[in-house]
């Protein structure tokens, strides 16, 4: 059993994932039911940030081959709920973060990050047209570019054109076409009543105690990972801070969770990957029971009432 416990994720084989993979997508029976035309999107959108994790962790070098297991782990987190199965801009702002995060990832000690700086400032601008939150991001990125020593003056006048341009975008959108593609600035300020249902409740509480702990993990063990892991662990934290403050705050909370969750995931595959001891063991297990557990209550409740 011990044995079991510390090798159970090498020993988990692809014929595990598919299954869960197809319960995963029994799980949004419920939403197609529903509402076919927000479910579709958002459950393609779900399989593409799957992928794109995957092709992440190999460029990271966290898997060594392309696995289905990063794909298992994303689209669980994502499908256990039925308030973020049928909405489609927390996986667009998922998507967002995921690219943002796939152009940085590799940068270290990069003197042509110039690129990758301009077009993640880009990124970010057009994910605060869904939520004004994702400018809170671009300073973060800074801060992740300069502990990374890739930050100069070069990589930061990029950064700052990109949000010139995007700025001049937005008042030509809102002013001389008068479009309705404004950011709702006083959606970053105000502070809402945490009014969730108790299910979706105790969703963001499970998922922000699993979060703290594999942050906590992941930094006990920091100096004796290599640059990349390093990188990985330092991107993906960064995100997930800021999602456990807003969440804290009470700003939009299904807009939150996409950066929330979206790390989690990533945070988790890393931590079930790389420690092989028995307590991650038991924490692997506990963690794959909790999300499959809210699935199937989600997916039995809607059926039963």
């Amino acid at each position: 059993m011990k044995r079991f416990l510390e090798n159970i994720v090498a020993n988990f084989k692809l014929p595990i994932a598919l299954i869960l993979l197809a319960v995963c997508v029994v799980f949004w029976i419920p939403a197609f039911i529903s509402s076919w035309a927000a479910a579709l999107p958002a459950m393609i959108l779900c399989a593409g940030n799957a992928v794109l994790l995957m092709k992440i962790c190999y460029k990271a070098n966290i898997t060594r081959m392309y696995s289905a297991l990063p794909v298992l782990v994303y689209f669980l987190v994502f499908s256990a709920q039925g308030s973020l199965v049928t909405n489609w801009r927390v996986q667009l702002l998922a998507l967002f973060l995921m690219l943002s995060v796939l152009l940085v990832v590799l940068v270290y000690r990069s003197d042509k990050a110039m690129k990758e700086m301009f077009l993640l400032t880009l990124l970010l601008s057009a994910a605060s047209l869904v939520t004004p939150e994702a400018l809170l991001m671009i300073p973060l990125f800074w801060l992740y570019m300069f502990i990374q020593q890739s930050m100069n003056i070069r990589v930061f006048l990029a950064s700052v054109i990109a949000i010139a341009i995007f700025a001049i975008y937005y008042v030509f959108e809102m002013n001389v076409l008068e479009t309705p593609l404004i950011i709702d600035w006083q959606a970053l300020l105000q502070r809402h009543v945490f009014s969730a249902e108790p299910l979706l409740f105790a969703y963001v509480v499970v998922s922000l105690c699993f979060t703290v702990y594999f942050i906590v993990s992941l930094f006990s063990g920091f100096s004796r990972c290599n640059i990349y892991t390093q990188s990985y662990i330092s991107v993906f934290s960064m995100p997930a801070v800021l999602a456990i403050l807003l969440v804290v705050y009470c700003s939009n909370l299904l807009l939150s969770l996409a950066w929330l969750l979206t790390p989690m995931a990533a945070l988790a595959l890393l931590c079930f990957l790389q420690k092989k001891t028995v307590l991650n063991g038991v924490i692997f297990l506990t963690w794959l029971l909790t999300y499959l557990g809210f699935g199937i209550y989600d997916t039995v409740t809607y059926f039963i009432l």
